[in-house]
């Protein structure tokens, strides 16, 4: 393409500095380690909201339950990234030797298996808490 023609076609490009993602206002309040937990906050907020209206009281707990599950999701997606999965100084088979932990699981399964158990962890102190309470 010459010059000409791509001066001429330059304003149709997909460029980020011809949009409002130019400001980025996002990253104006928010770190990269804040942004994941936009969407599981507007989900808490919402659904607390909703449920102090009676004709949207259940859709509200479906809401809350959404921000609650998308917070342990981003926990879970933690916990596999920056576990240890192979030590620094591990002799691998060709003889070399490892200079940085290896870390992460691939492990979708284990994934889920894990948020399992702990919801379930958690809903069991929650009951424990409040079997000798009114709210039982």
């Amino acid at each position: 393409m010459t010059e000409a023609q791509h001066a001429q076609t330059a304003h149709f490009d997909l460029d980020p500095q011809h949009s409002f993602m130019m400001w980025n206002p996002a990253g104006a309040l928010l770190s990269d380690a804040g942004k994941p937990f936009i969407i599981p906050i507007a989900g808490l907020i919402a659904g607390a909201v909703m449920m102090q209206v009676p004709k949207v009281a259940t859709t509200g707990k479906l809401v809350l339950y959404f921000g609650a599950q998308s917070f342990m999701n981003i926990y879970m997606g933690w916990v596999m990234r920056t576990s240890v999965t192979v030590p620094k100084g591990t002799e691998l088979p060709n003889g070399t030797l490892l200079e940085v932990d290896l870390t992460g699981c691939p492990a979708g399964f284990a994934l889920t298996a894990m948020q399992q158990v702990i919801s379930f962890v958690v809903f069991c102190i929650f009951f424990a808490s409040v079997y000798f309470t009114p709210y039982k």
